[in-house]
């Protein structure tokens, strides 16, 4: 048997690493966004001018997303190097049990944050739930993602290392460079309809890129700040603007990379920035541990919080639209942090944290599937 494998495959994985603050207050950043993003997308469904902050926001939704997903990658080595047994224990049954459990939870007003203009059929709720647990095609696709991307990252371990890097280079380039034009002109217009999906696919290079350069990142995270701001800042935001003046479609891709990595490295820094300033340095950085809690629970809040600061002494609001929507999404995420706490204190932490009896049934169950495996390995 391998010698990283314990019995029945369960091992222990490597220490944890130290954290690392200013990774979590950028992961804190980006739950903000995200949730600004929502309320933005609700503000609209209730009939208000928000368009301008949702479009804003829209432009840089993968900007946002890729840096969420290259720090999970680079959070996850010690799941990804671990033995199955503890991969299983400590991150895929977690992400599995939310996804079960979670996605019936959140369903109508995830339906509502995702198709705005749509009402959602109670009568296709059972269906949407159970395909929600095995296609990325609600608003739990990240969920979904996650546990996907650890599998496949653990897959592609024994493949040489410059393969799996320029492969996924080759894969963001072709990715971000084809528009839902050309996916229906070569026959890809199932990808292009299902939004989800698309996003589900398209960032799993930067969470195995995140995890294959997690010391560099680190190194060039720590460098100077403020050149490095204003250098990252400045090219992206160029790079931006010239990418659709280019006609060539993998031309853009190069581009659209070059922008990716340099607008992933500038939002870092833009979150070592606002830690300069007291009063947000530790709440940046206990949001950002906290985020699958929040991103859960701030759903639950988002509805009831929009509408209510929508209508609250209406027509009034109407011309501020843009700021309701704003301070909804900001407003959700120290709810979800207080929601998780009250939780905690409940004792209810089955929400978030599956029982022992689902986690050994699992790692049992996928014990059993790799052991074949592992025996002609040995052999």
């Amino acid at each position: 048997m391998d010698a990283e494998q314990g019995k029945a495959g369960v091992v222990s994985p490597a220490p944890k690493p130290e954290r690392v603050a200013w990774l979590d207050a950028s992961r804190g950043m980006v739950i903000c966004f995200i949730a600004m993003f929502h309320a933005a997308s609700l503000a609209t469904r209730y009939g208000m001018p928000a368009a301008a902050v949702f479009n804003s926001l829209y432009a840089y939704r993968l900007l946002g997303v890729a840096l969420f997903f290259v720090i999970s990658g680079m959070n996850s080595v010690r799941h990804i190097e671990a033995g199955w047994g503890a991969a299983i224990r400590e991150r895929l049954a977690p992400i599995l049990w939310m996804l079960l459990l979670w996605t019936a939870i959140i369903w109508y007003p995830g339906s509502i944050i995702t198709s705005p203009l749509v009402t959602p059929d109670w009568h296709s709720a059972p269906a949407q739930i159970v395909r929600g647990w095995f296609l990325p095609n609600s608003i739990m696709w990240f969920l979904w993602a996650l546990g996907g991307y650890l599998i496949l990252s653990r897959l592609l371990r024994p493949l040489p290392r410059t393969a799996v890097i320029v492969g996924c280079v080759l894969f963001l380039i072709v990715a971000l460079g084809f528009t839902e034009w050309h996916m229906y002109r070569y026959g890809l217009g199932a990808l292009a309809r299902n939004y989800t999906l698309r996003m589900s696919i398209l960032f799993f290079p930067c969470f195995h890129l995140g995890y294959l350069f997690r010391d560099q990142i680190l190194r060039f995270g720590n460098s100077s700040l403020f050149p490095s701001l204003l250098f990252t800042m400045i090219v992206s935001n160029a790079l931006w603007w010239l990418t659709p003046h280019v006609p060539i479609a993998l031309v853009q891709g190069v581009l659209e990379l070059f922008r990716l990595g340099l607008g992933v490295m500038a939002a870092i820094f833009v979150a070592r920035t606002l830690m300069l300033w007291r009063p947000l340095r530790r709440p940046l950085v206990i949001v950002g541990r906290m985020t699958l809690p929040i991103y859960l629970s701030h759903i639950l809040f988002l509805p009831g919080l929009t509408l209510a600061l929508a209508f609250l002494g209406w027509p009034r609001t109407l011309p501020f639209a843009p700021v309701v929507a704003v301070v909804a999404g900001l407003l959700s995420v120290p709810l979800g942090v207080l929601f998780a706490v009250v939780v905690n204190r409940l004792n209810m932490l089955w929400l978030f944290r599956p029982p022992e009896p689902f986690v050994s049934g699992l790692t049992g169950l996928v014990t059993s599937v790799t052991a074949p495996a592992r025996k002609r390995s040995v052999r």
